[in-house]
């Protein structure tokens, strides 16, 4: 009875066993099914070394398929060319780029697939013709573009401090240092003699200052004695003025006199003519007395004339 039981139930687990191995066979057969993919091509004008064959494809950090095939562009010798298999179910739009990434630390390099819009077009195949999905130059070719210019610039620097640090132009620096050195100590003493004639200066405006309040003192005083002079001149040159005008009021009467023949001025100078006479003769005698003994002059004495009676 009990014998009958185990084999039913143990019949019954084989038989689900066996159920089960058939359906997971069919789960991994369907599992195992290839991928269906749709090829696209880019072109990189950078290096692709660290790219090969079977390396993954990848849009915004997934995985959506691989690399097909690496080759050179013989059309364009500078361009490589790489084959892409994406998945059929990836949507690829025009406003797509390729670039190339770095996988860690490792050296090896992927394509990433970067951009893109629901708004854009689908890129689609042309009559016998792979899609070509554009490329931009990666972070590490405009590292290494940059790392370049670097070493140029740095070789350039490097050449021009050579050359700005030779000996003649550190010579030159230092007469220039020296130079500077020698116009300061003047430029120091310079001031310090401008100072002082600034000082100089100062002294000579308060003097000038006190001068020019003395002169304006003075100035008043002189004013005041003018003024005073003034006071006591008006008067004596109203005074002259007056007689001025008297004496030609006086010569004017007198020439109109004369014009009448009021006045007989022979007569009246007759007297005057005669003693002018007289001392014209006794000059005259003096004078050829002196020709005749000069030293009469001095030495002679005078003879008095004797007077009537005598």
């Amino acid at each position: 009875m009990y014998s009958k039981v185990n084999y039913t139930i143990v019949g019954f687990f084989v038989v689900l066993f066996t159920a089960g191995m058939v359906w997971f066979g069919f789960w991994l057969g369907k599992y195992n099914q290839p991928d269906e993919y749709t090829t696209y091509q880019t072109y990189f004008r950078e290096s692709v070394s660290g790219l090969a064959k079977n390396s993954t494809v990848m849009l915004h950090g997934i995985t959506v398929g691989y690399v097909d095939d690496i080759t050179i562009d013989k059309a364009h010798i500078d361009k490589t060319k790489a084959i892409l298999k994406i998945k059929k179910d990836i949507p690829i739009t025009t406003d797509m780029f390729t670039t190339l990434k770095m996988m860690g630390i490792t050296g090896l390099l992927s394509v990433e697939i970067e951009g893109g819009s629901s708004a854009a077009p689908l890129l689609k195949s042309t009559t016998n013709q792979i899609p070509t999905i554009p490329s931009k130059a990666s972070w590490i070719s405009d590292t290494k573009e940059m790392i370049a210019t670097l070493s140029n610039d740095m070789q350039d620097i490097s050449s021009q401090l050579k050359k700005l640090l030779s000996d003649d132009n550190i010579n030159h620096i230092n007469n220039i240092v020296s130079n500077f050195d020698s116009a300061t100590l003047k430029a120091n003493q310079s001031l310090d003699e401008i100072n002082s004639t600034i000082d100089v200066f100062k002294d000579a405006i308060k003097h000038i200052d006190n001068n020019i309040s003395v002169a304006l003192q003075s100035f008043d005083g002189i004013k005041q004695d003018f003024d005073r002079l003034s006071h006591k001149a008006l008067p004596t040159i109203d005074d002259i003025q007056k007689a001025t005008k008297d004496f030609q009021k006086a010569t004017i009467k007198f020439t109109k006199s004369l014009d009448r023949g009021d006045y007989n001025i022979k007569r009246a100078l007759q007297p005057t003519l005669i003693e002018v006479q007289l001392l014209s003769e006794q000059v005259v005698d003096l004078l050829n007395n002196i020709n005749q003994n000069p030293n009469a002059l001095l030495f002679q004495s005078r003879k008095l004339k004797k007077g009537p009676g005598e």
